[in-house]
C-alpha cells in the first residue's frame, strides 16, 4: 500500500492469503502518488510482502480512508477482499460493479456468496431488478454518502469491482444526464451489425471529435456510449464531462491493482467460464428471461 504521505507500506498478515495463481501486485494511489511495484514472486502466497509499519504507538491511522480493489484478474478479488476485511478492523465492501447491483444475476456476475456477504458488512448488491436503469452518477451520490456513514462509524470503505467508470465517479465527481438513449442504443446495434464499427468510430469523429480522440478504434462499448451521447442527448459526451458536478471527494483515496501474465489470465477465465456454466449460468439466464418477459 502507499499510504497517504507517499510511504511504501505492507500488511504482514497477508502472509496468510494462499493463492494458486502467479501474479505480481502493484500498489498504486489514485491521488497520484508515485507508483511502487512488489517483486515478481511464484510461490503460492503473499509472503513477499510481509510486512506493516505500524507507527510507534501501535495505531495506524485509517480515518477518511478509502480502499478501491478494481477487478483486473479473475476469480481473486472476492477472495483477497475478504482477506483484507479480516486484517484490518471495521471493513466494509462497497461492490463497484455496475451488474451486481441487480437482483437474479448471481452466477453471471460472480456476486459474493450469502456465507460471504455475512463475514462483514456488503453494500450495493442486490438492490434493483434488471429492467431498472441506473448510472454511475447515482452510484457516485449513493457511494459518497455511504462512505462518509462509514466514516462516521469508525469503519473502513473498501470499493470492490471493475467498472471503473462507477468508483472514478466517487472520487473525481459526475455529470448529470437524465436522457433515455434507450431508442437511440437500439438502432446504434442494428447500424453496428449492418454498417461496422469503423463507419460508427469514423461518424462519431465528426460529431464529437474530443470524445473520438479519447476512444481506440475497436472500443465498441465507449464508441456506441459517445454516439448515442452525441446523437439522442443535449450535449457531446465531451461538453457534459465539461459540465461535470460534484468536486474530487475528499479523502485518503488507495488502490490494490493485481495483474497476472496474459496467458493465465486466458485460462483463468475459461476456467471461470466453465464453472459458471456448471453451476447454472443457463438456468439462471433463461430464468431470468422469463422474468423481464
Amino acid at each position: 500500500y502507499i499510504t497517504a504521505n507517499g510511504e511504501f507500506t505492507t500488511i504482514r498478515h497477508l502472509r496468510t492469503l494462499h493463492l494458486n495463481i502467479s501474479l505480481r501486485v502493484i500498489m498504486l494511489s489514485l491521488r497520484k502518488l508515485p507508483s511502487v511495484e512488489a517483486t515478481d514472486f511464484d510461490g503460492t502466497d503473499l509472503k513477499q510482502i510481509c510486512h506493516f509499519d505500524i507507527p510507534g504507538d501501535g495505531i495506524y491511522d485509517f480515518s477518511q480512508s478509502c480502499l478501491v480493489f478494481p477487478t483486473r484478474i479473475t476469480t481473486t478479488e472476492t477472495t483477497i477482499s475478504l482477506d483484507i476485511a479480516k486484517i484490518l478492523p471495521k471493513i466494509e465492501i462497497l461492490s463497484a460493479d455496475s451488474r451486481q447491483i441487480y437482483r437474479y444475476m448471481d452466477i453471471g456476475t460472480a456476486k459474493p456468496t450469502l456465507s460471504q456477504q455475512a463475514l462483514c458488512p456488503h453494500h450495493f448488491i442486490d438492490l434493483l431488478d434488471p429492467d431498472q436503469v441506473y448510472n454511475a452518477g447515482e452510484y457516485s451520490k449513493a457511494a459518497r454518502g455511504l462512505i462518509e456513514e462509514i466514516w462516521a462509524r469508525g469503519g473502513i470503505p473498501l470499493l470492490v469491482g471493475g467498472t471503473g467508470l462507477y468508483w472514478q465517479s466517487v472520487f473525481d465527481g459526475f455529470f448529470p444526464d437524465n436522457t433515455d438513449y434507450q431508442q437511440v442504443r437500439v438502432e446504434l446495434q442494428h447500424r453496428l451489425q449492418r454498417e461496422g464499427l469503423e463507419s460508427l468510430y469514423a461518424e462519431l469523429g465528426r460529431l464529437d471529435p474530443i470524445t473520438q480522440g479519447r476512444i481506440e478504434s475497436g472500443d465498441t462499448q465507449r464508441i456506441l456510449r459517445g454516439l448515442e451521447v452525441a446523437i439522442g442527448g443535449v450535449k457531446p459526451l465531451s461538453e457534459l464531462k465539461k459540465a461535470k458536478q460534484g468536486s474530487a471527494f475528499e479523502c485518503k483515496a488507495q488502490m490494490i491493482c493485481l495483474t497476472m501474465d496474459r496467458s493465465k489470465l486466458h485460462k483463468c477465465i475459461a476456467q471461470r467460464v466453465d464453472t459458471m456454466i456448471a453451476d447454472g449460468l443457463v438456468d439462471e439466464v433463461q430464468a431470468l428471461l422469463k422474468k423481464l418477459e
